[in-house]
Parts: C-alpha cells; structure tokens; sequence
C-alpha cells in the first residue's frame, strides 16, 4: 500500500518557500489568498512550518498547499510508482 510522505511533502514545500525567499508567514498569506473570501479557514503559518511535528495534516491544508506548489498528491505517494497515475496539478481556486 502507498502511502503520503508528509515528511517529504514538507521538505519539498520549505524547499520552495526558502527558493522564493518567503517567511512562513508570506507564505501562508500566499496559500490562504485564493481562499479569502471562501468559508476556508486560513492556515496559520505555525501549521505549515510545524508539519513534521505532527503525526498528520487535514487534508484541506495539503489540497491547498498542493495548489499553491502547482503538484499533485501523487507527487508525494511512496513507493512511488513508474508512470502508472497521472500526475495533475490541482485546479486554481474559483
């Protein structure tokens, strides 16, 4: 069985905010801002900067998270699998 690599997920996201010289903070703003005027609750910068702390994450931040990095979950599912999913990036925010 396959499962999400959180640890992975989260070094990949640091990776990216430290690329694009983002704070924690900036880049929960970042996450948060196509869902402002939607019932989503904003993530808070700790939840995202704390992730391997936690045994795991709501699926709302990872979803939202994945469209902010442009990836799909199965980017993230370990084993990973040759070429068998289709890896699509999550729609924008409507």
């Amino acid at each position: 069985m396959r499962r999400f690599d959180l640890i992975g997920f989260h070094r990949y996201l640091d990776g990216e905010r430290q690329k694009r010289k983002l704070s924690w903070a900036q880049l929960a703003e970042e996450v948060n801002r196509p869902f402002t005027k939607t019932p989503s609750i904003p993530i808070h910068p700790a939840t995202l900067r704390d992730m391997p702390k936690k045994r795991s994450v709501t699926s709302a931040v990872i979803l939202q998270v994945l469209r902010w990095l442009g990836s799909s979950p199965e980017a993230f599912l370990v084993p990973p699998d040759e070429g068998s999913e289709k890896e699509a990036a999550l729609p924008e925010a409507q």
